[in-house]
């Protein structure tokens, strides 16, 4: 590993991964991990092993150009770049300019996608898990209509929709899609017609700006002069990269800017989107120089929500250019990297696992087992370190293994696994993308793992991917109740077809938008709370950590993640500590649907229980939310703002069943409730999330 600052041996870091480890082993007490949510982000499968070397060759080949941007939308595998031209089996060619789309078990090409655009694609992002999808470049027009550089399509009536127009005059870089919230981030200073520095949150249906999300990135970072001479002249202040933290409270921005929201934060920031007005986090790096270029190209966080990992370019200067460079999420001010791995030539793109840490781009060396912090290595005079040939007999040091354009490292180190499949790609391998079967890659070349497939491979793990995705429930504290504080034990279960391999609970305060630490304090970022699991690795098992937590409102988040990472639905459960309690509030709860629910199109029945003892049960505020559009179901079947459903349930009574019947059609949703007692006073709202497929 190369030196930065205060440099660290690697074998410090392995020794402190190797004790965390025994920790959780011998005590059962997990570090609860979160998981990036589907979009970057489909679900995105932590996998557990590395992907095989070798990449399927059923697919067409894509014969020109680069591949930009690689998405999985329900069936199909969506591809996005700036070539032309696509060979189909038989040996024909068609022409398909920026983007096209083929299915993933049989590799066809979808000759019911043919879009036109006019200009490249850089971002792909599922909207949902089968039908709709995000796509963001610098096209202007899609099928002869203007949309400006950023369109969602409609795979059930291959069309654009056209309820979303969302124009913008720069580029779109990246999109990030999750729990029914949607970011953009790119070189754009306007996005319809509203002003917005780069960064942007917009309605995921309509594509309208959402007013609270007002946080831009400013000033230029592009350009610089290194401490060893080199000039570099950017392209300006754009954001390269974008991801969110599994509870969706939490929103990383990697750019090339000064400033964030009128914060300086060079490289990458933090932005806190829990509350109701974001606000940009404390975690800053200091790693590059005021006089130096951000050269960042992309970035990715890992499963576990715990690091992410910056690709750079430019030169061979480590730590700041051609290298890969892993950060804490976690963390306030000067923030260091977890590890810094030198590839002796520009890295591109980057995608994470449980298992690997995937690079990939124009290099053909990276640090190799051996490798450590001290000497820095470069070639000598009879070595081109920025070839991939080795010339006059020259080797390069043991330290360092030979990966052409493509390498696997160790997550935890940042170190080269024995994954060597190589790329022959002219300018590099541009994009990796992490799915539940496998990886996908996108390059400018032909041969992949020494065989033809194109400018896109697949190494796929197989469809025998458990997809089942885990339920979970908080059993403790119970939904919209007042405890005597300020102990609170949290208790909850969670079920798996498979097995449960952890759960994600965080605590936050909903009166000071602040976050319980696993020290016992409440902070500003969020964290995810260590927890003692009853039966981890079981298809059922309890979770439970006490806390002790000041007077004031709560929400408890829960996530649980199965053995094959997949991510089940986020649950929430309001609760209130209090000094005394002088006559209880009243409650109220969804029995069915269950949290994370599948349940088939058509009539669904709603239902719960609901308490007060200050005058019994007045009224209830039942309402169903489509969390794709955002929109609220109405009584009279359509779709549009906020409006209460009537309920069924005996009024004045003390306590009382509820239920009522909706019709839904496939989708995400939400049911939530709340008990209005006849003093007029309210419970904490309780919220189940559920899918209608």
């Amino acid at each position: 590993m190369t030196g930065y600052q205060t440099p660290r041996p690697r074998s410090h870091i392995v020794l402190l991964y190797v004790m965390l480890l025994a920790l959780v082993v011998t005590t059962l007490t997990i570090v609860s991990r979160p998981l990036r949510s589907e979009s970057t982000a489909a679900p995105v499968s932590g996998q557990n092993q590395v992907v095989p070397e070798d990449p399927r060759t059923d697919f067409p080949d894509i014969l020109d150009g680069r591949v930009l941007a690689l998405e999985r939308v329900g069936s199909r595998i969506v591809v996005g770049g700036d070539f032309t031209t696509i060979r189909l089996e038989d040996g024909s060619e068609v022409s398909q300019p920026y983007v096209a789309a083929f299915f993933i078990d049989s590799g066809a090409f979808d000759t019911g996608f043919r879009p036109q655009l006019d200009g490249l694609v850089n971002s792909i992002e599922a909207a949902d898990r089968n039908n709709t999808a995000y796509i963001g470049g610098r096209f202007t027009t899609i099928d002869g209509a203007s949309v400006a550089r950023l369109t969602k399509w409609d795979f059930a009536l291959q069309a654009p929709d056209g309820r979303f127009r969302a124009g913008a005059p720069g580029q779109i870089k990246d999109i990030e899609y999750s729990s029914g919230r949607l970011f953009v981030g790119g070189d754009f200073t306007r996005i319809r017609g509203v002003a917005r520095e780069r960064l942007a949150e917009l309605d995921p249906a309509s594509g309208k700006p959402v007013a609270s999300f007002t946080i831009g990135v400013t000033g230029d970072r592009s350009s610089g002069v290194r401490a060893d001479g080199l000039s570099w002249t950017g392209t300006g202040a754009i954001v390269r990269s974008l991801d969110i933290t599994p509870d969706g409270n939490t929103l990383m921005v990697v750019h090339r800017g000064d400033r964030v929201g009128g914060e300086t934060r060079w490289g990458a920031a933090m932005i806190d989107i829990g509350g109701p007005t974001p606000s940009v986090l404390p975690w800053r790096t200091n790693l590059w120089p005021a006089s130096d270029f951000v050269g960042i190209i992309d970035a990715e966080m890992s499963p576990d929500g715990s690091f992410f990992v910056v690709t750079t370019h430019i030169g061979n200067f480590t730590p700041l250019h051609d290298t890969a460079i892993a950060f804490p999420v976690a963390g306030g001010a000067d923030v260091q990297p977890l590890w810094v791995t030198q590839n002796f030539d520009s890295t591109y793109g980057v995608a994470i696992s449980d298992a690997a840490v995937y690079i990939g781009g124009h290099f053909c060396w990276t640090e190799g087992p051996d490798s450590v912090v001290e000497p820095l290595y470069v070639p000598g005079p009879d070595g081109n370190q920025f070839s991939c040939e080795v010339f006059t007999g020259a080797q390069f040091a043991p330290e360092t293994v030979y990966r052409r354009q493509i390498a696997a490292l160790d997550p935890a180190t940042g170190l080269a696994l024995p994954w060597n499949p190589g790329s022959d790609a002219f300018n590099g391998v541009h994009t990796l993308e992490l799915i539940d079967r496998g990886l996908l890659l996108g390059h400018d070349g032909n041969i992949v793992g020494g065989r033809t497939v194109g400018r896109m491979a697949f190494f796929d793990l197989g469809s025998g991917v458990d997809e089942t995705l885990p339920t979970s429930a908080t059993v403790s504290p119970g939904a919209g109740v007042a405890l005597l504080g300020p102990a609170v034990s949290l208790i909850g279960t969670a079920q798996d077809n498979l097995s449960i391999d952890r759960v994600v609970v965080s605590v936050k305060n909903r009166d000071n938008g602040l976050w319980l630490q696993n020290g016992g304090d409440l902070a500003g970022g969020w964290q995810a709370l260590d927890l003692t699991l009853t039966s981890p690795g079981a298809p059922e098992t309890s979770w439970y950590r006490d806390v002790s937590l000041p007077d004031g409102r709560y929400v408890v988040n829960v996530r649980a993640f199965d053995g094959s990472d997949n991510r089940g639905e986020l649950t929430k459960t309001f609760f209130s500590i209090v000094s005394t309690i002088q006559e209880q509030p009243p409650t109220a709860v969804v029995t069915s649907p269950a949290p994370g629910a599948q349940m088939a199109a058509g009539e669904i029945a709603l239902g719960g229980s609901a308490a007060a003892a200050g005058g019994g049960v007045d009224s209830l505020i039942v309402t169903v939310r489509n969390r794709d559009t955002r929109d609220f179901l109405r009584r009279d079947g359509s779709w549009g703002s906020f409006q209460r459903l009537d309920v069924d349930f005996t009024a004045d009574a003390l306590a009382t069943d509820w239920a009522t019947t909706v019709s839904l059609d496939p989708g995400n949703y939400e049911v939530r409730v709340r008990a209005v007692d006849g003093g007029g006073a309210k419970s904490e709202p309780t919220l189940v999330a559920f899918t209608v497929g």
